[in-house]
């Protein structure tokens, strides 16, 4: 059997009884596993030498990790004091698990055995024996007594009540400033503290501004409204609706009275002349033409119930009644006079003024459309008659 035959190889072969010269690895004994003391790198063949674990640390007594089981110096581990910071020490251990114990935690340079506030650089910078890092109010010194979670030097102090009408937004802490509305009265609206009560009753009437109802509130006024709560001078009596009908009640030469009542008709026609009492000269005899022999133009002065113009023709139509745009007038005469056309509102102011040279016919047409709704007198002048028609624009 061919092999390697000498033992002193590690290619040795007990079996091989002729030497095929395949030894080549002369055995080395020794310790064979790194993780030992003992360990032999040109070992090839264990022995049972491996005794000693090897145990790798810093084997420095002034380090803060010293290790006194160490019997395989490693100094590249060592962990030592920092000389700049003083206050620091080694922990003590000696068996590799000591440490660098941090006495300047906040690192203020105050040592945590002299550092009242040991976590907090800045300390207690409002003075309230409070460390800043667990104050809840670091720069106030109150802090926050009413404990709403408002720092004292942040309140906002005002009204917090939402449905005052100084009701601020931003108040942290009522101030008992809250003012509120009552009754007819109402908030101006502002949520910055700023707002006020307005008033809801102006006139102190016990009507709230916004449920009064404007018009004419006056009894004895042609355009009286029981439901009116505040009259906004409006109010239209005879004497504005009518002012030709107006005489002079107490002599004292002006015309200031009315003769007739809101629809136009005579207070008093004793005779139904069409010519009210106040007016007629002959308030018993039936002569709706006022015969006026020695001052034609004026009251009249016959009472025989004859016309001075029975001769004349005369006709006047205005048409549509109530208007809305156009109203047109319509005059027929024999007469040679001119004619002036006067229309008045409802206070006696004239809005249309035209004279007009006379005709067999004249057909006018008057603007109504810009006017004021309301009631208006349409007059007609001229030396043979005076004609009065009502006229309604809506």
């Amino acid at each position: 059997v061919e092999g390697c035959t000498d033992s002193l190889y590690l290619e040795y072969d007990s079996s091989a009884n002729v030497d095929d010269g395949s030894c080549v690895t002369l055995i080395v004994e020794g310790c064979t596993d790194s993780l030992y003391l003992e360990y032999d790198a040109s070992a090839n063949v264990d022995d049972g030498s491996c005794v000693t674990l090897i145990v790798e640390g810093c084997i420095d007594p002034l380090a803060c990790n010293y290790n006194e089981f160490t019997n395989l110096d490693n100094n590249t581990l060592c962990i030592y004091l920092d000389v700049n910071s003083p206050c620091d020490y080694c922990s003590g251990e000696t068996d590799g698990t000591g440490f660098v114990v941090d006495c300047d935690t906040d690192n203020d340079g105050l040592c945590n055995v002299d550092d009242l506030c040991p976590n907090d650089p800045s300390n207690d910078a409002d003075g309230d024996g409070i460390c800043d890092d667990v104050d809840p109010c670091p720069g106030d010194p109150i802090n926050d007594p009413d404990g709403d979670g408002v720092c004292d030097v942040d309140e906002v102090y005002g009204c917090t009540d939402g449905t005052a009408c100084n009701y601020n937004e931003l108040a942290t802490e009522e101030d008992d400033t809250c003012i509120y509305a009552v009754g007819c009265d109402y908030c101006s609206g502002e949520t910055d503290g700023t707002g006020v009560v307005l008033d809801g009753d102006v006139d102190n009437d016990g009507v709230c501004d916004f449920n009064e109802i404007y018009g004419c509130d006056e009894i004895d006024a042609c355009n009286y409204d029981s439901d009116v709560t505040e009259n906004d001078g409006s109010c239209e009596y005879p004497e504005d609706l009518y002012p030709d009908q107006l005489y002079d009640s107490d002599g004292d030469g002006v015309l200031d009275t009315s003769s007739v009542d809101c629809d136009g008709e005579c207070l008093s026609d004793v005779d139904g002349d069409g010519v009210c009492d106040e007016l007629d000269n002959c308030p018993n005899i039936f002569n709706p033409d006022q015969e006026d022999e020695d001052d034609p133009g004026g009251a009249g002065d016959a009472c025989d119930g004859i016309s001075l113009v029975e001769n004349e023709y005369l006709q006047l139509d205005v048409f549509p009644n109530p208007a809305t745009s156009i109203l047109h007038v319509d005059y027929v005469s024999n007469s040679l006079e001119n004619i002036e056309i006067v229309l008045f509102n409802s206070i006696g102011q004239s809005v249309f003024n035209q004279i007009y040279v006379p005709g067999d016919n004249l057909n006018i047409e008057i603007d109504v459309s810009s006017f004021p709704v309301g009631i208006y007198q349409l007059k007609l002048i001229s030396l043979d008659a005076d004609i009065n028609r009502l006229v309604i624009v809506n």
